[in-house]
């Protein structure tokens, strides 16, 4: 197989699917718009790349704030991001976080997860306490399973069925009842100091951010459809 790999990269058997990529990038970036007023998820992903890039290992649920973080984090080395994929498994953030934190104890480990999944195993705060494994959950709050209000809002008129989620415990609390340590972030300046502060603690911390509720992840592609039914925005 390493002579025919070989042979394909020296021939550049790929240049032209190399050079369509590079056109669809031209094209289509990925983007965003940032904003001043609200916080964005994406934005929040992007300031830990910035703050903590190679030094983090990094954790997800399943939801919005998953594919935000493949998009937005600037990884730089293999298996430096643990999700669950397309297996979909909703509390796998904090439980893995705490497995790669006890494996490599010299980087810091952020579980990036939504207000809906942490909730799935959050008993493992304890387990944290406990073992004396000091992991960050940065919790990009958007009060909706956000997942599948995305798809309620493009497909089904926005018939908002079970998803909102402005009922919810105060996750600064919770953690703090468990031994940890809790932030609450409103804003980019105090969301810069919530990692930081997180980063020095030496126990489990939760950072609850108050993102853009209505904010959608795109490209998507609808379901039954192919990567020819993409939609790269969407209108109301």
């Amino acid at each position: 197989m390493i002579p025919l790999a070989k042979e394909h990269v020296e021939a550049d058997r790929y240049k032209p699917w190399r050079d369509l990529l590079n056109r669809y990038n031209e094209i289509h970036p990925l983007k965003y718009e940032d904003s001043n007023e609200v916080i964005k998820p994406q934005w929040a992903i992007e300031r830990v790349g910035e703050l903590l890039g190679d030094k983090a290992i990094i954790c997800t649920d399943v939801g919005q704030h998953q594919m935000w973080s493949a998009q937005f984090y600037p990884f730089s080395y293999p298996r430096q991001w643990l999700t669950s994929g397309g297996l979909g498994t909703m509390g796998y953030g904090l439980p893995a976080a705490l497995g790669a934190k006890v494996a490599m104890p010299e980087k810091t480990v952020i579980n990036f997860t939504g207000d809906g999944s942490i909730l799935m195993n959050i008993q493992e705060l304890m387990t944290a306490v406990e073992s004396q494994i000091p992991v960050i959950n940065v919790i990009l709050n958007n009060q909706f399973l956000g997942m599948v209000r995305q798809w309620q809002t493009f497909f089904y008129d926005k018939r908002y069925s079970s998803t909102d989620l402005t009922m919810q415990p105060d996750f600064v609390k919770l953690v703090e009842s468990f031994g940890g340590r809790g932030f609450r972030v409103k804003s980019k300046e105090e969301f810069d100091k919530a990692i930081e502060e997180a980063v020095a603690s030496n126990t489990v911390c939760m950072i609850d951010v108050n993102v853009d509720r209505f904010e959608n992840v795109l490209p998507m592609v609808p379901a039954g459809g192919t990567l020819y039914n993409m939609m790269l925005e969407y209108k109301e």
